[in-house]
């Protein structure tokens, strides 16, 4: 696992870090996202197309990282916040498991 995620993640600091950043929005361009179960129920129950995911990633802004170990038990990873449609805020978490990236989804109302 720690050699997948040195692909996309320096968990060293929690500064998020411009390669980090292209790391991931390379892998959501090339459809490389897959999503935790968590994700697709929270899609459900907020009604978020799937489909709107990687263009988040891509032109949304990375807000902040959960390094592994944190006291909020947030499984490590950076999110990344963008808008659908330009009204309704979605946070979208980006973290590894094994070999793949996993996408968690949050409504954030505006």
């Amino acid at each position: 696992m720690a050699g997948y995620e040195g692909a996309f993640f320096d968990f060293s600091t929690p500064v998020i870090l411009q390669w980090e950043e292209d790391a991931i929005r390379s892998a959501a361009s090339t459809g490389n996202l897959d999503f935790s179960d968590h994700a697709v129920t929270q899609a459900i129950d907020r009604s978020i197309s799937l489909k709107i995911v990687p263009g988040l990633v891509i032109h949304g802004t990375a807000t902040d990282k959960d390094l592994p170990g944190n006291t909020d038990s947030h499984h490590p990873g950076i999110a990344f916040f963008g808008f659908e449609n330009r009204r309704r805020g979605i946070l979208v978490k980006v973290g590894a498991v094994y070999t793949y990236l996993v996408v968690t989804l949050h409504d954030k109302r505006t």
